[in-house]
């Protein structure tokens, strides 16, 4: 988590707190004792709470400590925000696969890397770090971020509809886009769902 305002690990907290995401929502930073009145704690094993979700916002090189971190706490899910993966270079491809594999020993299962980001209306989950999603029965799922982006500008411009649940898929280490539209199918807040599909 961070407190420039400029940063993913600032908006995304920002988004989650606006949103009255109903679960416990726990900062990690070495260097802060708050942020947005939210409790930090140094690092994540220092975090009494069992953990859900972990919303990665540190650059890519760090990600292989992180996942092992959220594999030593038993964290089930870790999002990565960050590029600088297989999109990028073969050395992110090893650094992706590295990744993968550390997730994979511990059970922990992975989204993105390279992603923009979820909202998901039902769990008032609005890890975007766009603020005012509106909300209606419309699923959004996006190979691009800018995509996914541009959807949700469409979306809030004509007011037809609201989203139930939004992704960027990433680079799809671990879960597949198949995966993702399964479980858009089966959310019952989900009417319809617009997907961009680069690779299927």
């Amino acid at each position: 988590a961070s407190k420039d305002p400029f940063k993913r690990g600032h908006r995304v907290l920002k988004s989650l707190a606006a949103d009255n995401y109903r679960g416990e929502i726990i900062p990690v930073n070495p260097r802060e004792s708050e942020i947005l009145g939210f409790k930090c704690y140094p690092t994540l094993a220092d975090a009494p709470q069992e953990i859900d979700l972990a919303i990665v916002c540190t650059a890519a090189p760090t990600a292989p400590e992180m996942i092992d971190n959220c594999g030593r706490k038993g964290v089930k899910g870790a999002m990565l925000l960050a590029g600088g993966f297989s999109e990028a270079s073969e050395a992110g491809r090893v650094l992706e696969e590295k990744t993968l594999a550390i997730a994979r020993r511990h059970g922990v299962r992975l989204i993105g890397p390279n992603t923009a980001g979820l909202f998901s209306a039902r769990r008032s989950c609005n890890a975007f770090g766009r603020p005012d999603i509106p909300r209606g029965t419309l699923a959004l799922l996006s190979n691009s971020a800018n995509v996914l982006r541009s959807l949700e500008t469409e979306v809030r411009f004509h007011g037809h509809s609201g989203i139930s649940a939004m992704l960027s898929v990433g680079n799809q280490a671990d879960i597949l886009f198949h995966e993702y539209l399964e479980c858009f199918g089966s959310d019952p807040d989900t009417q319809a769902i617009i997907s961009f599909v680069e690779g299927f």
